[in-house]
């Protein structure tokens, strides 16, 4: 999959404001590939992807693999090459969360699968990924910058930012 520019721009943005959650058999990889885009493109940046922003537990796109995911392909481990082989063994999972409506309440998350891969797909799963950082969805909190899908906003703000700002008044009318 070929990104523009600007798409790479978003992605790069989301993924510094921890957007995703990735575990420890993708982390690595992930960032390699994205920060070999964002160079091979030119793409001027003020910081570098760390790994701990790609792990970010509150995120709202989760990737995980059962497996580790050799990136380099040369696999020494004769069992798991077999079973990479399985057409039905898809070990890597790719979650995105939605906001749940109650009423009188802010919105809850609700996590969904949206994606499973093999491993030998692994570049097209972290590009699902990186579309799914491209669109829409997700937008900024005004307060705390952290990236949420735009239905966990409520006038500009995540519902966390919310509910602090809520409790300091609170507190303040006491």
């Amino acid at each position: 999959m070929v990104f523009t520019n600007a798409q790479l721009t978003t992605i790069h943005h989301a993924l510094t404001k921890g957007a995703v959650c990735l575990d420890d058999h993708l982390v690595q990889g992930v960032l390699v590939y994205v920060e070999s885009m964002v160079i091979s493109h030119g793409i001027e940046r003020f910081d570098y992807l760390e790994l701990s922003q790609l792990q970010n537990p509150c995120a709202y796109i989760r990737m995980r693999s059962l497996q580790p995911i050799n990136f380099f392909n040369d696999c020494d481990e004769p069992d798991v090459e077999r079973v990479c082989r399985d057409q039905n063994f898809k070990p890597i999972t790719l979650q995105v969360c939605y906001p749940v409506y109650y009423p009188n309440a802010d919105p809850e998350p609700e996590w969904q699968t949206y994606a499973r891969y093999e491993r030998a797909q692994v570049i097209e799963a972290i590009n699902t990924m990186l579309s799914l950082l491209c669109d829409q969805q997700f937008t900024s909190c005004r307060r705390c910058q952290c990236y949420f899908p735009t239905g966990f906003m409520t006038n500009g703000k995540c519902r966390y930012c919310c509910v602090d700002q809520r409790r300091h008044r609170e507190v303040n009318h006491r």
